[in-house]
């Protein structure tokens, strides 16, 4: 894919949960000069917000500009940028890509597709890494978690192999 001169660059990391991305996120975000944010989703900032991740994490924002920053999503991931820029900084963001390939417990329909990835392309070039883990043993992992009883083998497999696709 050929990148357009006039956006700025971002890089993102991607996987499927249970995959060792929590473990390659912290070894990335160690790494000097580098401002990681982690499982951020257009439309789960009520879980993981990366305003306050790059407040609390990376001191990006002042106490007294976190009460009146209310920001659209792409808004506040530029404004990130920007700020991890000015700190001599690139700026890493680790997809919560559960939401869009498995979705289960937070969603029945997922878009198999990164929402991520279709909002930060309208403004960023991207530079994307994915991780991957053999489908059995995610299935493994998730299956000792209780919050994930009730996913069934079959839309985890669609889900596992979109993100292949992918």
């Amino acid at each position: 894919m050929e990148l357009a001169a006039d956006k700025p660059e971002i890089r993102v990391l991607t996987n499927l949960p249970r995959s060792g991305g929590t473990l390659v996120g912290r070894c990335i975000a160690c790494m000097h000069g580098i401002k990681l944010l982690s499982e951020i989703h257009p439309q789960g900032s009520r879980v993981y917000n990366p305003l306050i991740q790059a407040y609390e994490w990376h001191n990006l924002f002042a106490r007294e500009e976190m009460d009146r920053l209310n920001l659209r999503f792409i808004d506040a991931i530029q404004v990130i940028h920007e700020r991890a820029q000015n700190n001599a900084s690139l700026l890493v963001i680790r997809d919560w890509a559960h939401l869009d390939y498995i979705g289960y417990p937070f969603t029945t329909n997922p878009p198999f597709r990164s929402s991520l990835i279709k909002v930060l392309s309208k403004v960023f070039n991207i530079r994307e890494v994915s991780l991957v883990r053999h489908p059995a043993d995610i299935w493994g992992s998730l299956r000792k978690l209780p919050s994930m009883n009730g996913l069934e083998l079959e839309a985890f497999l669609e889900g596992y192999r979109k993100y292949a696709e992918n």
